[in-house]
């Protein structure tokens, strides 16, 4: 597969198996936008740490709805989240 050159910034391509995912699916619009924005952050950075109350600000969320999408994606197994300081 050859990715096209002009896209300007960084961006990453969306499958279609994720968008037909059941989970993906019963995901909130706000929980999809978030799911893309740590996809997108771990594309540019790889392993990073975001304190939620970053998270929830970049995103336009409360720390609690950051925290219970947190939950849902490692449920789902599409997050690893590892403790930080």
């Amino acid at each position: 597969m050859t990715w096209p050159t002009y896209a300007p910034g960084p961006w990453f391509p969306i499958f279609n198996r994720q968008l037909d995912d059941a989970g993906f699916k019963a995901l909130t619009p706000a929980e999809k936008v978030m799911y893309w924005y740590l996809a997108s952050e771990f594309n540019s950075l790889g392993q990073f740490y975001r304190a939620d109350v970053d998270l929830a600000a970049a995103v336009k969320l409360s720390g609690r709805k950051v925290r219970q999408a947190r939950r849902k994606f490692q449920r789902l197994g599409w997050l690893a989240v590892v403790p930080g300081f």
